[in-house]
């Protein structure tokens, strides 16, 4: 579910330069994004304390915190498209080109680490890795105001691919 909504914010941070007024919708589904990280996080804690539970869940304690790991950084990917959107919809319009071109290969990488994840592909997982060098090359063009955030989701990304590159 976090997964599902990230992904439209991302759709949705694109559109933040022609459509200010998405800037809203954007921030309260980062909140849902939040609400469900700290349901997981409490079913994840839970399942660490009670093996049982962990046991039912069918998942061992590697994969519990795997799957934290992933939850935390996918919370943050959202943080991230809140924080570019807002950045975006104050945007002068010669610096939107080449933020959204930077944005847009950010959603494209988003969407390979997942895919890779879903379909445990480290071969993807390992290309989305390698592609963060030219990315911050990218970002690194981009005036300074939005380099904090793109650096941050590259990081994120590279992050969630090391989880499937760990994966046994």
């Amino acid at each position: 579910r976090m997964d599902m909504v990230v992904r439209s914010m991302l759709q949705d941070s694109k559109g933040s330069v022609e459509k200010p007024e998405l800037d809203e919708s954007i921030r309260f589904r980062d909140e849902d994004v939040n609400r469900i990280y700290f349901l997981l996080f409490r079913l994840l804690k839970s399942a660490l304390k009670n093996p049982k539970l962990a046991e039912k869940f069918g998942v061992s304690n590697d994969k519990l915190l795997s799957t934290w790991y992933l939850a935390v950084n996918v919370e943050n990917v959202a943080d991230c498209c809140k924080n570019i959107s807002t950045l975006l919809k104050k945007a002068k319009k010669d610096e939107t080109e080449l933020a959204s071109s930077t944005l847009k290969e950010l959603e494209k990488s988003y969407l390979d680490v997942m895919k890779s994840y879903y379909n445990k592909d480290k071969i993807l997982a390992d290309s989305v890795a390698k592609q963060r060098i030219g990315l911050l090359k990218q970002i690194d063009k981009l005036p300074q105001q939005y380099s904090e955030s793109f650096k941050l989701m590259t990081t994120l990304l590279g992050n969630v691919a090391r989880i499937v590159l760990d994966e046994e």
